[in-house]
């Protein structure tokens, strides 16, 4: 299960109610709290705390967003962000060019890609 491959925010949550779960913390017993060395804690920052690390285990499980080539390519063509190999075999985050019509980034040694984040709202 590498690869986000574009995953789309719902499902996004749907893994998350799915790691809750398995972690025996079910999204709908956040109010009820949870069972830590044998104390039940209904205290939000230990709530929070616990949230939290399932949202890192999702990240590192899909690669931080990073999607690879080799799995999917983007819908659009625009500007994206990748991992490059370089010469010197280091990973290098850089930005390329996706055309659609030729089905390729204009760049060398992609590896992976990831959509650029929403824009920084200046009003906040």
């Amino acid at each position: 299960m590498k690869g986000m491959k574009g995953m789309k925010m719902e499902n996004m949550f749907e893994l998350l109610r799915k790691k809750l779960d398995e972690a025996r913390f079910p999204i709908t017993d956040l109010k009820q709290g949870i069972t830590v060395n044998g104390i039940q804690q209904t205290d939000d920052a230990v709530l929070y705390e616990r949230v939290l690390q399932i949202v890192d285990e999702i990240e590192a499980e899909y690669d931080n967003g990073w999607i690879p080539v080799e799995e999917e390519l983007p819908k659009k063509d625009g500007m994206y962000i990748v991992a490059t190999n370089s010469e010197h075999k280091e990973c290098r985050v850089s930005t390329a060019f996706f055309d659609v019509k030729d089905n390729a980034f204009h760049g060398v040694g992609i590896l992976a890609w990831q959509p650029y984040p929403k824009e920084y709202n200046v009003s906040q």
